[in-house]
């Protein structure tokens, strides 16, 4: 099942309805979600939970995609043997993406574990809001590596009990998609 064979998609007050996609996005979830395991990482979440993070993550992926008009191509290399690395996309001029899916869509956070600092490659981190139930994500806003590391560390809402770089969607720096203040430039169509 190819990306582009996957039907209609509209946005509606910012949100990219991906109702039509979300075969697509399951399976993609799947995938990763069978990487992390068999790399022998885990997720707090549980089997079933895990899943769904990795749809969640798939979803967010998508959306960026969608509303910056990046050609499927740029999404970074996944096989089942590889995982993206903390890069999600990399966008002309070599700016390295991590787009953070948050399931959180009605208070959505840019989150980064304080623990991983040394683990960080990306240039730009983009969050997304993503309702799992109503298959839709919206782009909400997005930090440079510096401002994300600059952000407080806390426990977050949902893992107190793992300090992590915290920024609320109202407190991002940047609004939107990622832009030359970032280094990027869009190219779109075939890679």
């Amino acid at each position: 099942m190819a990306y582009e064979d996957q039907g209609f998609v509209w946005i509606d007050d910012g949100w990219w309805n991906l109702y039509s996609l979300w075969p697509w996005i399951k399976e993609r979830g799947g995938m990763m979600y069978g990487m992390w395991k068999g790399h022998g990482a885990h997720t707090p979440w549980g089997a079933e939970g895990g899943r769904k993070a990795a749809v969640i993550g798939e979803a967010g992926e998508v959306a960026f995609a969608l509303a910056s008009n990046v050609a499927p191509a740029a999404m970074a290399d996944r096989s089942p043997d590889r995982s993206d690395a903390g890069i999600d996309f990399l966008l002309a001029g070599d700016v390295a993406v991590d787009v953070k899916a948050s399931p959180h869509f009605r208070d959505p956070f840019l989150k980064s574990p304080a623990a991983r600092d040394h683990l960080i490659e990306a240039d730009v981190f983009v969050l997304v809001g993503v309702d799992y139930d109503g298959r839709r994500a919206r782009v909400f806003g997005w930090a440079t590596r510096a401002e994300l590391l600059d952000a407080p560390v806390v426990g977050a809402p949902t893992c107190p009990d793992e300090p992590a770089h915290l920024i609320r969607a109202d407190d991002l720096p940047h609004f939107g998609l990622p832009d030359a203040r970032a280094g990027v430039r869009y190219e779109t169509g075939e890679a």
